[in-house]
This record gives C-alpha cells, sequence and structure tokens, in this order.
C-alpha cells in the first residue's frame, strides 16, 4: 500500500512539476513578447522621426502642391515610442507568431517532463 501511494504521489508531483514548468516558459514568453513589441514601437517611432525630419527638409515635397508640410505630417507625423503602440499589421503579425511559436514550444517541452 505504501509503495502504491508513494507511486501516486510522485506522479502528482511529476504533474504538478510539469504544470509549473509550462506556466514559467509561457510567462517568459510573454515577456519576450512584451519586451519586443515595445522595443519594436520605439524603433518604429523613431524611423518615423526621422522619414518626417526628411520629408520636412525635402525642398522638392515641400515645393509640390500635392505634397508640402501638411502631407509630412500626414504620412509620417505621429510617432507612438509607448510599448503599447499600435504597429504596421505585418510587424505585429510577426510578433504575435514568434509569441505563439514560443508558447508552442512551452507545451512541447511540458509533454517531456
Amino acid at each position: 500500500a505504501d509503495a502504491a501511494a508513494r507511486r501516486v504521489q510522485e506522479e502528482r508531483d511529476r504533474v504538478e512539476r510539469r504544470q509549473i514548468v509550462y506556466e514559467d516558459c509561457k510567462r517568459i514568453a510573454r515577456l519576450n513578447y512584451t519586451g519586443n513589441w515595445a522595443i519594436t514601437c520605439k524603433s518604429v517611432a523613431e524611423d518615423r522621426v526621422v522619414r518626417l525630419r526628411n520629408c520636412l527638409a525635402d525642398p522638392s515635397i515641400l515645393r509640390n502642391q500635392f505634397m508640402g508640410v501638411r502631407w509630412c505630417y500626414s504620412t509620417y507625423g505621429g510617432a507612438d515610442p509607448s510599448p503599447t503602440c499600435s504597429l504596421p499589421a505585418k510587424t505585429a503579425d510577426s510578433i504575435n507568431k514568434t509569441l505563439h511559436d514560443e508558447e508552442q514550444n512551452c507545451l512541447e517541452e511540458a509533454k517531456t517532463f
């Protein structure tokens, strides 16, 4: 009876450890995701600021009646460096896919534990 009870307890412990490892892995994946998103927001915003400056410094754009300062601001203005910015779809999809892949890896890793 003691051996059977010990096996049951060992199995419970193994399942609990697997769950802990899985949850830790997912938490790390989420932290990586949040960090990647924030870094990308900052980078995209910095790029937009540079493009806005270049646009405003380009005489051919400023003299163009269909472009000008207003066009520069509407095209490159509104840079949002905040860590929860809205990213271009292709960029956001890539970061989201990385999170999904990491979470899948966590699941696969937990199955082997």
